[in-house]
């Protein structure tokens, strides 16, 4: 009677995973998930990259903790790891997460996604825009203009993400990004030699960022992220900064990440033309260089 019940329990367990997934066989059972990943820079000292499987239970997502992990210096990674069948088995989901190292635990994420995928069958495409916000349709412009000084005065000294600065009744939104997910902001940067310096974190394309560190203050920015380079330089630094020939970028910036430093993920980025001046809207490019990959389960009974 035990045999047979074992029997059964084993063709159910084939009908449900489907044959592709599962291997039979005599020896100890082994279940594994194999993922691979480009462009995954190695976090910081104090994070940690973390893979999940996840599952919904009614009306709650379940996770279960796989695995840390530690891609190669060339944000390359290629592992082989075991996990319970029954794990594998309920998975839905594949996640990898960014955790502070002192408050991971292995119940559920406590950081941003960075990476996640659906799985159909045994494999599961790992993407940024499945975790953070799908960039398909998004687009960024940026114009020159120093509102904060008045007008007519340093005008390649201030680069506000708007477009249209002519309009009447004012400018409009220059960028058009996803609404991003939990634990995730948009971050401006303005690249002058060694420096980046900060334009500043926002979450709304039509609202001011959470900085104003160079700022005048005669008069208001535009209702946008942006900053104007005239006041408080740095050191090495020589305000108001002419923003010609620099870089601009806009990076995803993890909540769990407090040091004011660009993260590696560049949505948009550009190089400012020499001759650029304040009046037209300019271009940005998107980033295709960023973190994707596979994960593939492997079932075995």
């Amino acid at each position: 009677m035990k045999k047979i019940y074992k029997l059964l329990t084993i063709f159910s367990i084939l009908l449900i995973a489907g044959c592709d997934m599962v291997e039979v066989k005599d020896e100890a059972n082994i279940s594994q998930i194999t993922i691979s990943v480009r462009n995954l820079i190695p976090a910081a000292d104090s994070l940690e990259y973390v893979l999940w499987l996840s599952y919904v239970d009614i009306d709650r997502t379940v996770y279960r903790f796989v695995s840390q992990l530690q891609p190669s210096a060339n944000g390359s990674l290629d592992i082989s790891l075991d996990a319970s069948f029954t794990n594998l088995h309920t998975a839905q989901k594949v996640v990898v997460s960014l955790e502070k190292t002192a408050l991971m635990d292995s119940v559920k994420p406590k950081g941003p996604s960075i990476l996640a995928g659906t799985f159909q069958g045994n494999d599961a495409p790992v993407t940024l825009n499945s975790a953070a916000g799908d960039f398909t349709e998004s687009t960024a412009k940026y114009s020159l203009s120093t509102p904060t000084d008045g007008a007519g005065v340093n005008e390649t000294s201030g680069i506000w993400f708007v477009d249209s600065l002519g309009r009447t009744g004012g400018p409009i939104a220059g960028l058009k990004l996803p609404t991003l997910s939990t634990g995730w902001k948009y971050f401006a940067w303005v690249e002058t030699g060694a420096e980046k310096l900060p334009v500043g974190a926002f979450t709304s394309i039509t609202s001011a960022d959470d900085r104003a560190d160079y700022s005048d203050t005669q008069a208001p920015g535009y209702s946008a992220p942006g900053e104007d380079f005239l006041l408080n330089a740095p050191s090495g630094v020589s305000f108001p900064l002419d923003l010609k020939g620099l870089k601009v970028y806009i990076t995803l910036q993890p909540s769990v990440k407090t040091e004011v430093e660009p993260f590696f993920v560049r949505v948009f980025e550009a190089t400012i033309p020499s001759d650029a001046v304040s009046g037209p809207s300019y271009n940005m490019t998107k980033n295709t260089v960023i973190p994707s990959g596979t994960a593939k389960i492997k079932l075995d009974i």
